[in-house]
């Protein structure tokens, strides 16, 4: 059927399949398609960008945490007399109480009243805890013993 005899059987102008009012609908919705997609991609952008502040601030708090940490263990450490960081010294390599009571000249049962105040004044409940609290005190600036006078 030829545009002619189609114009003459609707008694109007002729029907264009791919005239210009589809071709703006088209436009139309491919603008809106990629209104869509750009609007999904600031979504993501966005939820991204609040997850990396998420972990910015847990990374912060952990920072801080640690800090105090070390503060608190320096501030225990800063409680002891020469003596009893001489002692923990020797503790803390490993040497047993009567090791220490003969390198020092002092009795075995001084060496033990030296390591319970020692353990008292730090909070520490077992040799492990004292070593990890001594590590976080050394990176935090205290003195060993050696520098002290």
């Amino acid at each position: 059927m030829s545009v002619k005899h189609m114009k003459e059987s609707t008694g109007s102008r002729p029907i264009a399949l791919f005239g210009t009012a589809h071709r703006h609908a088209a436009a139309s919705y491919e603008g809106a398609l990629a209104e869509t997609r750009l609007r999904a991609a600031l979504a993501r952008e966005r939820a991204l960008r609040r997850q990396l502040d998420a972990l910015a601030q847990q990374q912060q708090d952990s920072s801080n945490k640690l800090l105090a940490w070390r503060d608190e263990a320096a501030h225990h450490f800063a409680k002891l007399s020469r003596r009893q960081r001489q002692i923990m010294d020797m503790v803390l390599t490993g040497h047993p109480s009567k090791n220490i009571a003969a390198d020092l000249g002092i009795n075995q049962r001084t060496v033990e009243s030296h390591r319970a105040a020692i353990m008292k004044k730090t909070g520490s409940k077992s040799l492990p805890a004292l070593t990890r609290l001594a590590m976080a005190a050394a990176w935090s600036g205290v003195p060993d013993s050696e520098s002290v006078t």
